[in-house]
Parts: C-alpha cells; structure tokens; sequence
C-alpha cells in the first residue's frame, strides 16, 4: 500500500507480478495502480451548490494550483462543472495575500471554496461567503467538507485485502479508484 504523496511516483524495475499494490491519494501514479482517495470532485460540486444557495453567484476557486494538481484536478473539474464552465479560478500564489485580495476586488467574488484558512484571512475585509474543501474546516464556522482520513486508509486496506485474498497481483489491466464521499459540516440553516 502506498500512502498519499505530494507528486505522482514513476516505479521502474518492480516485479509487479509479486505484489498486490493500492495507492491512497487520488494522484495517478506510473503505472497505474488501484486507488482510494476522497471524492474530490463531488466536494466542489456540492461546495459551489451550497454557496448558490446562499445567493453567491460569483464564486471562485481559491486553492494553491500544486495542492489542486495534487488531486488530479478533480477540485477544479468539480467546481466548474458547478459553474457550468464559467468559473473564476484564482491564478496566482494563494501565499500572496496583496496580489489575491485585488484578484478578488477586481473579479467581484461574493463566494470561494478553498482549503486554507489564510486565504480566507487574507479576504476577511471583503464580503465572501466560505466553504471548506478539506476537514473541519479551519475555521469552525465556514461549510466545510469533512471526512476522517482513516477511512480512506480502511477502504484501502479492504480493496488490498481482497485482492490477497483472490490472489490479484501483477499491474491491474484496468486500475479502479474508489472515491469516499465526505459529509458535510456547518453548513447554514435553509
């Protein structure tokens, strides 16, 4: 079982048929391998359906691009499928409280999903609404989505299981990601 990483792996000079293999992340390694990772793009879906219900209409995508990439994009396909294709993504160094704060200005954000609680620290002047893309929410205040990282742990020790157990090793022909919906927290009353 490989665990969650910052960047995708390249394994060369395995002897894949010796072992059963599960990557935890929603990064796609080489080769490809089973996967158990968040549901990441249901997460910004339901995170821009909940800021629409607010009333929010110019909501924005604010998380650090590498941090994005590292769930293959999954946030962003999310969001702008919520959005229907006409998204404000944040373009630059979410780090850069100055630049991201005359970004939102000049865009008009009255909603955002990130996952950092500096980001919203460096917008709290400005009237946005909030929701979390990662756990308990920062904050304790803003819709955030929640979801115990041992849980994708479990699911991956039972998908590495019952590969054992049906005597599954080698490269999978065709690799699965399995994706664990999270639940969501604070979210406003109706």
């Amino acid at each position: 079982m490989f665990g969650p990483s910052q960047q995708e792996w390249t394994f060369q000079g395995w002897n894949w048929e010796a072992f059963a293999a599960v990557s935890l992340g929603a990064l796609v390694h080489h080769p490809a391998l089973h996967a158990v990772a968040m549901d990441y793009f249901q997460g910004a879906l339901g995170g821009v359906k909940i800021l629409r219900e607010q009333g929010c209409r110019r909501i924005a995508l604010i998380v650090d691009s590498s941090l994005e990439a590292r769930t293959g994009h999954r946030w962003r396909g999310g969001y702008l499928a919520g959005m229907e294709g006409k998204g404000r993504i944040y373009p630059g160094n979410t780090g850069d409280a100055a630049d991201l704060k005359q970004w939102a200005r000049a865009e008009k954000i009255d909603g955002a999903l990130t996952i950092s609680l500096f980001v919203k620290k460096s917008l709290h002047s400005l009237p946005i609404r909030w929701v979390f893309l990662n756990n308990l929410g920062p904050d304790g205040v803003s819709p955030c989505l929640a979801l115990d990282p041992a849980w994708i742990g479990s699911e991956g020790v039972r998908l590495l299981h019952h590969l054992l157990l049906r005597k599954e090793s080698g490269l999978p022909t065709e690799p699965k990601m399995t994706t664990i919906m999270g639940s969501w927290k604070n979210l406003p009353p109706c």
